[in-house]
């Protein structure tokens, strides 16, 4: 039986209407789980459809009998099946229709040819759609304790709150539709996640693998300075939000040295050294990330080695004083 006979089998009992509606559910990537089993020239099909509205899960079932060239059976756990099934055998709801596109699809697909004789069924978006993240980063500091919260967001156009970090990153690993609101669906079958920002997820990723620094909420990672340049290295060329002592700033990552300068002045006996009146403000025990001028800065090792001593000074307002030779 080729792939066109099968499809006259499984859609000879839905309506028009039906078929658009499963198709247009087949291309939006919410049908998954398909298996198909033969046994003794009975086809069962099984398969898992999301609602876009709700997000409920609908089992389907499809049993066609080969021999007789028809179905023997359907079934959906939709309400819309079981009130019309009543009085309609074999109703073929949109949740069914679009289970059999995929079934087709996926057979289409195994041949691993074309069928002339079959009319090529619909399939995922050709053209994948990247989709980005976009970082905040909040300072928390709590009794001499300083942390960073990172929230994520992820879009098109428009970014919307990933409010799950666990889910959203089981959806990603498994291939699953990941919905927001009714203004952006993340489907995999059509969108893919921007090659800058890839990254970023594979953070995420082992964060929430190892199970630290997950906020009650879900919504949130929370890290330790001492890993916050290693996140900052994940960060494409995007600015991110960075909210800091209460004020929030749009900040680009900068991977080089801080632009500081220096004054050496002649006193007498010594040379004074004195420095910027507003310092870098160093966001880590190892000194290897700065806010300054508004900027995040991940400078190189060689400055962070020759920087760091002359910055404690500074800090604590330590005069410096150099001997003339």
């Amino acid at each position: 039986m080729n792939l066109k006979e099968l499809e006259q089998i499984i859609f000879k009992t839905s309506s028009n209407l039906m078929r658009k509606s499963g198709e247009k559910v087949f291309r939006d990537g919410l049908v998954s789980n398909i298996k198909g089993k033969k046994i003794d020239n009975i086809y069962h099909i099984y398969g898992d459809v999301l609602n876009n509205l709700n997000y409920n899960k609908y089992k389907t079932y499809i049993k066609i009998n080969l021999s007789n060239k028809k179905l023997d059976s359907v079934n959906c756990t939709c309400n819309d099946f079981k009130e019309i099934s009543i009085n309609k055998n074999l109703f073929m709801c949109e949740h069914l229709t679009a289970t059999g596109y995929k079934f087709l699809s996926l057979l289409h697909k195994k041949k691993g040819k074309e069928d002339n004789s079959y009319r090529k069924l619909p399939e995922d978006k050709k053209t994948k759609v990247e989709a980005g993240i976009d970082v905040k980063i909040t300072c928390k500091s709590w009794k001499g304790i300083t942390n960073y919260e990172l929230e994520f967001r992820l879009g098109r156009e428009h970014k919307y709150l990933i409010t799950d970090l666990k889910n959203f990153i089981f959806s990603l690993n498994n291939g699953e539709t990941i919905f927001f609101n009714n203004q952006f669906t993340y489907n995999p079958s059509q969108h893919t996640i921007c090659t800058n920002d890839i990254k970023v997820i594979d953070f995420i990723k082992e964060y929430v693998s190892s199970n630290k620094g997950i906020s009650d909420t879900r919504r949130n990672l929370t890290i330790q300075p001492e890993d916050l340049r290693a996140f900052l290295e994940c960060v494409g060329g995007n600015k991110i939000l960075f909210k800091y002592n209460g004020i929030e700033y749009k900040v680009d990552v900068l991977k080089r040295d801080l632009p500081v300068s220096f004054i050496l002045k002649e006193k007498n006996q010594h040379f004074a050294l004195t420095t910027h009146k507003k310092l870098p403000v160093s966001l880590s025990k190892n000194k290897d990330v700065y806010f300054f001028n508004e900027q995040l800065y991940l400078p190189s090792k060689n400055q962070i080695e020759l920087y760091s001593p002359l910055y404690d000074k500074f800090q604590k307002k330590v005069k410096f004083y150099i001997i003339k030779p």
